[in-house]
């Protein structure tokens, strides 16, 4: 027995030890513009009527992701009323993160100029508040509907849990010129993962040995 738990310590060592080197992934997400996923089941607050993706691929935000570009995109949606802010999309990644961050958007060279300001929030309250009284990190944009996906770069600091974008293309661009049907299509971002407090050397080296030696006796 007593060796089974020597074993069973160090193998949960080191499965802790292998769970903090996982990068960051979204563990929740919602929109005002995804009827499936609604921002508003995730805080009440987010509520509104924007014109949201004009093709169903475009209102869901599971489009969107942590990493690397892969042309699938979440398009916020514009305010019907010409107002200067249009929809949002909120998401909680697994682990915290930190600046500097990139977000890449997808437009063809065209008319559809697009922007959105980006908040973050240690809790889906805290985000809110940000996202309510407009106290954002920064602003991405698509170069003014540019040839090429647009990557943005956004330094901040502090440690996280939650980050929401909210349309800014009337804000930035204007009205007047501006094609856009439904707002900044956000393909992806990355973040800065917050590296958790990591093992001694030695204690991981013990944590081996432990596991090792453990199974060992089991076998005799």
């Amino acid at each position: 027995m007593k060796s089974f738990l020597l074993a069973a310590t160090a193998t949960a060592g080191l499965a802790l030890m292998a769970a903090n080197a996982q990068a960051a992934t979204i563990v929740n997400a919602g929109a005002e513009c995804d009827s499936t996923s609604p921002a508003s089941a995730l805080h009440a607050g987010f509520t509104g009527s924007y014109s949201c993706g004009v093709t169903a691929d475009r209102r869901d935000v599971s489009k969107v992701n942590v990493g690397a570009a892969d042309g699938a995109f979440f398009s916020l949606g514009l305010s019907p009323t010409g107002s200067l802010y249009g929809g949002s999309a909120v998401f909680e990644l697994g682990t915290q993160f930190t600046g500097p961050m990139t977000v890449v958007e997808v437009t063809n060279p065209s008319q559809h100029w697009e922007a959105a300001d980006v908040f973050v929030g240690a809790s889906i309250d805290e985000l809110y508040t940000n996202m309510q009284n407009h106290l954002s990190i920064g602003r991405v944009d698509n170069g003014k509907g540019g040839s090429v996906a647009a990557s943005s770069s956004i330094n901040f600091s502090g440690t996280y849990s939650w980050i929401g974008f909210m349309d800014a293309s009337y804000d930035e661009y204007g009205i007047d010129g501006n094609s856009s049907a439904d707002g900044f299509d956000l393909d992806s971002f990355t973040v800065t993962d917050v590296a958790p407090v990591p093992l001694p050397a030695g204690v991981a080296l013990l944590l081996t040995g432990l596991g090792a030696f453990g199974i060992a006796r089991r076998r005799r």
